[in-house]
């Protein structure tokens, strides 16, 4: 069987993982931990690239080359 089809949900999904957590070793746990945070990083992305084709999409970037551009000339370096 692929792991790449889709696998159905249980209905206590929530106990099953609490479940498998509990019992890990020290080493699976800092894997699940890294995978944890890395489906994070991918959440984040892709809400934060929604919002920011919306604000494209309401113009909210249309200058966006002046306004940095305007930032880089009062925050260089002296």
């Amino acid at each position: 069987m692929s792991t790449l089809a889709a696998q159905p949900v249980p209905k206590n999904l929530r106990h099953q993982m609490v479940e498998r957590v509990s019992t890990m070793d020290e080493q699976s746990l800092l894997r699940l931990h890294e995978l944890d945070l890395l489906s994070e990083k991918i959440r984040l992305r892709e809400e934060m690239s929604q919002q920011a084709d919306a604000e494209q999409t309401a113009g909210t970037w249309e200058n966006l080359t002046e306004v940095v551009r305007a930032y880089r000339m009062r925050h260089r370096a002296s």
